[in-house]
């Protein structure tokens, strides 16, 4: 299971980090109504672009796994707090949270319950790893944790879609009443 986590921390470091450098203004207006609209924004969110690159490659790779999944959870808990204050100042200007780019964010309250399962994850991996990478698995054992890496994100995108569906409101059909009655 750690090696699964690795590499499943390993891929979403290095998507948000491919979709901050794409299109920053998500996160850039994050950082302003988390700090102060004085801040530096737009060159924090490339600064840690580049970190969420690094710490996807060092994960994916193996590299000190522990010590990337230490600085994966603290990474995660910054952020969380930086969109919870965010979002507690202006919830209107923060209507996602910019962390896979300004059109693919999740709103406030997934993403934080999306960071939490991220937290818990590199936290087993800090945990549980043997400090060895995935690479030094087994073919079955190495397929059984690209599966579950690749897995775990579908179904989560899977969820999130079908939840928004549902709140999505319906036009009436043809031939109801708005009464129910027919």
């Amino acid at each position: 299971m750690p090696a699964a986590l690795t590499l499943l921390l390993g891929g979403v470091f290095a998507a948000s980090g491919v979709a901050k450098l794409r299109d920053p203004a998500g996160m850039v207006v994050l950082l302003r109504q988390a700090l102060r609209p004085t801040v530096p924004a737009f060159a924090l969110t490339r600064a840690l672009a580049v970190l969420e690159l690094a710490l996807g490659a060092l994960l994916v790779v193996a590299v000190a796994p522990r010590v990337a999944g230490a600085l994966a959870a603290l990474v995660l808990v910054a952020l969380s707090v930086a969109l919870r204050v965010a979002a507690r100042r202006a919830p209107e200007a923060v209507a996602a949270c910019g962390c896979f780019g300004s059109g693919a964010g999740a709103p406030p309250g997934q993403a934080l319950a999306r960071n939490a399962l991220l937290i818990a994850g590199a936290a087993a991996v800090v945990a549980w790893s043997p400090g060895r990478g995935p690479w030094d698995l087994s073919a079955e054992q190495l397929a059984g944790a690209v599966t579950l890496a690749v897995g775990l994100p579908c179904a989560w995108l899977l969820a999130t879609a079908l939840a928004r569906e549902a709140r999505r409101p319906r036009p009436p059909r043809p031939g109801s009443t708005s009464a129910g009655h027919a």
